[in-house]
């Protein structure tokens, strides 16, 4: 007969049996009934991987169908983290292969935790090395998957670069302003330029490959697919041979001036404009890059030798240089305009402007001069004498009449990064150690220097105002974007955004005196486009930086003269007079858009005089480059 104290052990332990079931049961009740799709998702996780098909980029065309930038397949190799057994070993290992360091393939898979089976992108166009050395080891490198993949591919190179840009892995900001969820770690997004402003355009829709894998992770079967959708394309308005002969005229004037011991930062831009709808036919900057490096991966290294060019920034809509002489049109209408001045009035220039002790650039002076001759020999004292008055009728009037031209405001040029610039006046001397404006800065800012710093292409603008009569259009380089299917999602089309209205004979005026800088008997650009079969009208410059060095050069011009077609904008960083530095980049282009064959090079005069310089008085110092 069992014992009641044994009859009391028997019942415990029967109740605490009973216990364990109840609980397992009710787990494994929970685990199955409530929890049973994720543990299922978990358990198809291991047997199933979902590899990403990237979607190819839209294609980038010039105005005339040529293509600057397309796609081209790559080998990329991914690692997936839930199909690592031994992940150190693995990871060292492949480390060595591909080119990283373990600790930069930890990072990238850090960066994606919380998916651990989706394939973290490690690396992409892999060399032929790389590729072969992966597929030998497949079998040792378990949770390792090497797919095809698109890669950007810019068929000139450095071409346009700064219009296109490039493109790269997505940023920690770019994630972090991800709101839409529309990128995941490892996707490759626009990182500048056009690809950056257009990539919800052009980076189309990502597609799949369901495949299973063995223990290994190595897929077996694949179970289905879902083909990605390209980008949309983009038809730019940049006429690509045009671009080319203005990045060469670029390149060769800047070497020339390097050669002579100037323009050694090297910095240069170019800005073509159509006078009649504000289209960007080429738009150059110097020094360049080759955006296909940043779609290959990119060095260190090489990303440093970049970054120290400065190459990555665009200087033609973001650099800022006092305009010097060019900047003469704008004193002409406003004075003509203000009823200041006339055809028949004249200044004599005897080198010394008396009022402010001012000096012209020529020593000697240029004697008895009316408003074409000043444009034609680039006379400062005519164009301070001009300032004087303005400032004299009690108002900021060159300043107001600047900023009707749009100066010191944004083009509104459809690619991002652009300046405003500052047109010169008394609020521009507010951060100056002396904040009072005088007659002094008014004449300094009537020939373009002092506090005044443009954009070449708010200059390319302001001269297809001039050769149009006033009118502003928004320059634009995206002509169309177009859906894979021909459909046509976005047109740019002329946008007049704003006119200077001054009178029909105020426009002739000026632009008479800016043809007699081209083929007048003492032009400053003349003997550049003598004997020239297309007739056009430019002005040169050379503007103080105020940093001791050499000036920078400018020229400015539009043709034909008659009937305006195209407006262009050149300068280059301490290049001295405008007429023998950015002059031969714009007659370059001339030759290209009117299929003008090149004579032999005209021989630039030497002058012993300093070219074209503006006046040593208050020069700013911190005007931005």
């Amino acid at each position: 007969m069992i014992s009641r104290e044994l009859e009391k052990r028997v019942n415990l332990f029967s109740v605490t049996v009973l216990l364990v079931f109840v609980v397992l049961g009710g787990r494994l009740a929970y685990m199955q009934l409530v929890q049973g799709n994720h543990y299922e998702k978990l358990a198809e996780g291991n047997r199933i991987r979902r590899l990403p098909i990237e979607a190819p980029r839209g294609i980038l065309y010039d105005r005339y169908g040529a293509v600057l930038a397309t796609n081209r397949p790559a080998f990329a190799v991914s690692i997936t983290p839930a199909g690592l057994s031994q992940p150190d070993e693995v990871i060292d290992r492949l480390a060595g292969i591909i080119g990283m360091t373990p600790d930069e393939i930890r990072k990238k898979v850090a960066a994606q935790a919380g998916r651990p089976f989706e394939p973290v992108r490690l690396k992409t166009n892999l060399t032929p090395e790389e590729h072969t050395r992966l597929e030998e080891l497949k079998s040792e490198l378990p949770g390792v998957v090497v797919d095809v993949q698109p890669i950007r591919d810019y068929l000139n190179g450095q071409l346009a670069a700064n219009v296109m840009g490039y493109v790269g892995e997505v940023s920690a900001e770019q994630m972090a302003n991800n709101k839409d969820n529309i990128y995941q770690p490892g996707d490759i997004v626009g990182q500048s330029g056009l690809e950056n402003t257009l990539d919800r355009y052009v980076r189309g829709v990502d597609g799949g490959r369901l495949v299973e894998v063995d223990a290994r992770g190595r897929a077996i079967t694949t179970l289905g697919q879902i083909d990605p959708q390209p980008g949309d394309n983009v038809i730019l308005t940049i006429d690509a041979e045009l671009q080319k002969v203005t990045e060469k005229a670029l390149d060769d004037a800047i070497a020339a001036l390097q050669k002579q011991g100037r323009a050694q930062t090297g910095v240069g831009a170019a800005v073509v404009l159509n006078v009649k709808t504000g289209e960007v036919l080429a738009l150059a900057n110097r020094p360049a890059y080759d955006p296909n490096l940043f779609a290959s991966g990119i060095s260190q290294q090489q990303y440093k030798e970049i970054l120290e060019k400065k190459a990555l920034y665009n200087w033609a809509i973001s650099g800022q240089y006092p305009p010097g002489s060019t900047f003469k049109m704008v004193t002409a209408v406003a004075a003509l305009e203000e009823g200041l001045t006339t055809t028949k009035d004249t200044v004599f220039d005897t080198g010394v402007y008396a009022p402010t002790k001012q000096k012209c650039w020529v020593p000697a002076g240029h004697g008895l001069v009316d408003i074409y001759r000043a444009f034609e020999v680039s006379c400062n004292v005519y164009f301070y004498e001009m300032g004087t008055r303005l400032y004299r009728k009690g108002q900021y009037l060159l300043h107001d009449w600047a900023v009707k031209f749009g100066l010191g405001s944004k083009t509104g040029i459809d690619l991002p990064g652009e300046a405003a610039g500052t047109v010169a006046g008394p609020d521009s001397v507010k951060n100056n150690r002396d904040p009072h404006w005088y007659l002094a800065d008014q004449d300094s800012a009537a020939i373009g220097q002092g506090f005044t710093a443009l954009t070449p292409i708010q200059m390319a603008a302001y001269i297809a105002e001039v050769a149009d009569g006033g009118i502003r259009y928004r320059p634009y380089v995206v002509k169309q974007i177009v859906q894979p299917d021909g459909k046509i999602v976005f047109e740019n089309r002329p946008q007049e955004v704003g006119r200077v209205q001054a009178s029909p004979e105020t426009w002739n005026i000026v632009r008479q005196g800016m043809l007699e800088v081209n083929i007048g008997p003492e032009g400053t650009a003349s003997w550049l486009f003598a004997g020239f079969p297309i007739k056009t009208a430019g002005k040169t410059g050379s503007a103080e930086n105020g940093r001791g060095q050499e000036t920078h050069g400018w020229y400015v011009s539009f043709a034909p003269f008659d009937d305006p077609e195209i407006a262009v904008a050149v300068v280059i960083e301490n290049a001295g007079h405008g007429s023998n530095s950015a002059g031969p980049v714009a007659k370059a282009v001339y030759q290209q858009y009117f299929h003008i064959a090149p004579p032999a090079p005209p021989v630039a005069p030497v002058s012993p005089a300093p070219a074209e310089p503006g006046p040593a008085y208050r020069q700013n110092p911190s005007t931005p480059r």
